[in-house]
């Protein structure tokens, strides 16, 4: 299927990981069990205390993540992603190799348009990943006695948190579809048309949630409140916390 390929969105994600020890003890207790969301102009900026080593979930021995997403052009989308010698990465880079003066000025943003909170996270963060964002979809997931799955037939953007369960569902459904007919073409029919439908819906979410980064002052909303509860946030809290951050999801 020469003619599938990646779809670049119009904006990047700046990720990050820190160990919990090494953020302020007051930044963490803001979190908490929360996402976190942080809405500069034009942007979003995501974070959340994930397990450390082995898992751990004990105060003091998790981490602390976050995603940025920023528009970037295709001028400003080959500038971040060639390095220092001028080579060009196309849109993946492996992350030492991204110019220290991008990290900078990144940093540099974080001070200026997020939280106080949220850029005392980014500060620190010692080495960002960078992302290109990018959707894809196939036409079919079978082809003779050949199947695909995951994210080879299907790339969703990073806000439905989907890529792996989606994989994990695409797998379940072939042994399935296998176990259920000893006609390979029957069962791998049988596949396709259940996991091209939710394909193709999981990418449609994943769009609309990114509709107002992608589209910037085109987009249909960016009303924050409306953004989280897409995500799936149940309720919200209204009040601003002593950390600064602009709102909060439970």
């Amino acid at each position: 299927m020469p003619e599938t390929e990646p779809r670049y969105a119009h904006y990047v994600a700046w990720r990050g990981i820190v160990e919990e020890q090494d953020v302020p003890r007051e930044i963490a207790a803001a979190i908490g069990d929360r996402i976190v969301f942080c809405f500069p102009p034009g942007e979003l900026l995501l974070t959340m205390v994930v397990p450390g080593p082995g898992e751990d979930m004990r105060p003091g021995h998790r981490r602390v993540y976050f995603i940025w997403y920023r528009p970037a052009g295709a001028e400003a989308l080959r500038d971040l992603f060639t390095d220092e010698d001028g080579t060009h990465h196309g849109i993946s880079i492996p992350p030492p190799l991204i110019r220290r003066s991008l990290i900078a000025a990144m940093k540099a943003d974080a001070a200026e348009r997020l939280p106080a909170m949220a850029a005392a996270i980014v500060e620190r963060v010692p080495q960002p990943l960078l992302q290109a964002i990018t959707d894809m979809e196939s036409a079919r997931m079978a082809d003779g006695r050949i199947a695909v799955m995951g994210d080879a037939a299907f790339v969703a953007r990073p806000h439905s948190i989907g890529g792996v369960s989606k994989a994990a569902l695409d797998a379940q459904c072939l042994a399935d579809s296998l176990a259920e007919s000893d006609d390979i073409a029957m069962a791998l029919a049988r596949y396709e048309k259940s996991q091209l439908d939710f394909g193709r819906r999981l990418v449609a979410h994943s769009r609309y949630l990114g509709a107002f980064l992608e589209h910037g002052a085109d987009a249909p909303s960016t009303d924050p409140e409306r953004i989280i509860r897409d995500y799936g946030a149940p309720n919200l809290l209204h009040d601003v916390d002593p950390a600064g951050f602009q709102a909060k999801a439970v």
